[in-house]
């Protein structure tokens, strides 16, 4: 359906496409653009990962509307058949010669799934999942995983809930180190060598705090915290040199300035007078040139410049 062939690796691997986001229904509809409908599809296989894989959980019946298990109104498959399939993902999905789908993609992009405390690996191209990291830590409760960075074949993570810095191979996906004991981290900067990284407190922190972390990545061990104004600083940027963060105080309508090589503070930046934040800096980004700082703020819905 929707293009999707089960008669070849290549055409399973392909995945679906073609079906409209407008139609929730179980028979779609031709997408028709000129109405203004957006095609979409997606990967049936997540290699190395069978449960999150949709071929598998169709043909266990594991879908929230069951009269859609596969084979559709025919007799399930064979539970050595289904143990078959499951190996054969959690073994890379490979075809004939090995290969492993979506490794070959030079595109990729990861995402925080803070609710289900999981990282997707999404090839955009192929417009298909092609793996996912696990970072549920906290069976009790949600990690939530809040903000990814990629330096020198590392991917970082941070979980606000479990207080953790993740460290992660970018090829194996195997963590490789972390730090614990941080209060709801949030935002990361990486150091232009990728030695050092900066973290901020998650926008959904309780309280007043005045620190942003320094971690050495090297040695995943914290070092000093710099120290700023009591409020939520949120949103960060390092100046391409790595010698000036600034960080911006939600709660507070301000922005400090730190020299990193130092770790003096410098000045503020104030959005706004007085004890009510009117603006609350969210997201933040410094041009290359480090001419430009670049504002988002959540409460007034304006860009600052």
């Amino acid at each position: 359906h929707h293009a999707l062939s089960l008669e070849s690796w290549n055409g399973l691997v392909h995945g679906s496409y073609g079906r409209p986001i407008s139609d929730t229904s179980h028979h779609h509809k031709v997408v028709n653009p000129a109405h203004g409908e957006t095609p979409y599809g997606g990967g049936v296989i997540v290699p190395f990962n069978a449960e999150k894989s949709l071929l598998y959980n169709l043909i266990t019946g594991n879908v929230e509307d069951h009269t859609l298990a596969m084979p559709y109104n025919r007799t399930r498959l064979p539970q050595s058949q289904i143990d078959a399939i499951k190996t054969w993902i959690n073994n890379g999905a490979r075809s004939f010669n090995g290969e492993v789908p979506y490794q070959s993609s030079q595109n990729k992009i990861y995402v925080c799934a803070q609710g289900s405390d999981e990282v997707y690996v999404v090839d955009p191209d192929r417009k298909a999942v092609s793996a996912i990291i696990d970072v549920d830590f906290l069976k009790s409760a949600n990690d939530q995983p809040h903000n990814i960075q990629i330096k020198n074949g590392f991917i970082y993570v941070t979980l606000i809930s479990t207080g953790r810095f993740l460290k992660y191979d970018i090829n194996t996906l195997a963590l490789v180190g972390f730090v614990d004991g941080l209060v709801s981290p949030g935002m990361i900067m990486m150091s232009p060598d990728g030695k050092k990284a900066y973290v901020s407190k998650s926008s959904t922190a309780q309280g007043d705090y005045n620190t942003i972390y320094v971690i050495d990545t090297e040695s995943m061990t914290r070092n000093a915290d710099i120290s700023l104004t009591p409020g939520l600083p949120h949103a960060i940027a390092l100046s391409s040199y790595g010698t000036t963060l600034y960080a911006a105080n939600l709660t507070k309508d301000r922005i400090s300035i730190l020299n990193t090589v130092t770790g003096e503070y410098i000045e503020d930046i104030v959005l706004s007078p007085g004890s009510v934040s009117v603006h609350e800096p969210m997201h933040m980004y410094i041009s290359p040139d480090d001419k430009y700082l670049y504002v988002n703020c959540r409460k007034s819905s304006k860009m600052l410049v």
